[in-house]
């Protein structure tokens, strides 16, 4: 049981973040925002990139932005919103791994012998972990 606490929790954790989702009224909090980006005119779409780098930071579902985006600006603009909030969004959510969370998750994965493999095989070839996050489904956030 002891082995497979910190999967359970994991999973617990999931389970709840996902049932929040459902519970919130997510799709009101988005036509509001829509209405609201609509009134500010041209700021609105500062205002909109901002919005999605945050929900990409959160690990909120990213499509819920892109088809808003879309929906706000058109094909190509939304095209270049969505993908310009997906790409700050990246750089923060980086950023805070790195200079904010690293050691906590360290010291948390540094328990565990794969997790310890995996960093001290990294740190001895010179590469950083950023590079092998691409190659992992995280669910919601694909």
């Amino acid at each position: 049981m002891k082995k497979y606490a910190k999967l359970i929790v994991f999973g617990l954790v999931l389970i709840a973040l996902s049932a929040a989702a459902a519970v919130f009224p997510v799709r009101d909090w988005i036509r509001n925002l829509i209405d609201w980006v609509q009134q500010l005119g041209p700021a609105g779409i500062a205002v909109f990139i901002g919005a999605y780098a945050i929900a990409t930071v959160l690990f909120l579902p990213g499509w819920i932005f892109t088809v808003t985006a879309g929906l706000l600006f058109g094909v190509i603009g939304g095209t270049a919103v969505a993908l310009s909030g997906a790409t700050i969004g990246a750089t923060l959510a980086f950023l805070v791994a790195r200079y904010l969370v690293r050691d906590s998750i360290q010291n948390l994965a540094g328990s565990n012998p794969r997790f310890h493999a995996i960093f001290r095989s990294f740190h001895s070839t010179s590469v950083t972990i950023s590079t092998a996050l691409p190659r992992f489904d995280f669910g919601p956030t694909c």
